[in-house]
């Protein structure tokens, strides 16, 4: 049998927080930290390596991570999502049972939630194509089923008038459900 290691996790930097704070007052703070630990008779090799660690730790102080997350997760289900694994990594019956309960309360309010983004979605392409905002609501449906130029049910959406809602959501689940 094959062992599965877990591979580490990669830091995503979100850099448009450097915008933000400014490029020169990130710069300023790499500095400043540098000069802390500043040490007398360094040679290159270390010092590039202090500089590597001072820039790492500035980072994960000022430009934290973001976390991929499909557009309709909110932070309340992240939360309950955490939850829930910390209820499964305990292995007695109260940790089975809060699981099972907080497994399906995400699952409804992520299905519900799912729903409603979903009507948004097309809801705002029909006003665009209503409002005569053709490229706009084209580029709309190209971001939403990923930017690939496959044949999609992408027109579908658009000629939804008077029949089942969310023609989206078909496209959707065809990826398969995930949240």
């Amino acid at each position: 049998m094959k062992k599965v290691r877990m591979t580490k996790k990669k830091n995503i930097w979100n850099l448009c927080k450097i915008e933000e704070i400014g490029k020169e007052e990130f710069g300023k703070r790499i500095s400043n930290c540098m000069e802390k630990n500043k040490k007398e008779g360094e040679n290159s090799e270390e010092n590039w390596i202090r500089m590597q660690e001072n820039i790492t730790k500035e980072l994960i102080d000022y430009v934290k991570g973001v976390r991929k997350k499909k557009p309709w997760v909110t932070d309340a289900m992240i939360i309950k999502m955490k939850e829930r694994r910390q209820a499964k990594k305990r292995m007695d019956e109260e940790g089975k049972r809060k699981y099972r309960k907080l497994n399906k309360e995400l699952s409804s309010e992520c299905e519900k939630v799912r729903k409603k983004w979903l009507d948004e979605q097309c809801n705002e392409i029909e006003e665009l194509e209503k409002t005569g905002k053709h490229e706009e609501a084209y580029r709309k449906i190209k971001d939403f089923n990923g930017g690939g130029g496959g044949a999609g049910g992408s027109s579908k959406c658009i000629e939804r008038a008077g029949r089942e809602k969310n023609c989206l959501e078909k496209k959707h689940l065809e990826g398969g459900k995930s949240t």
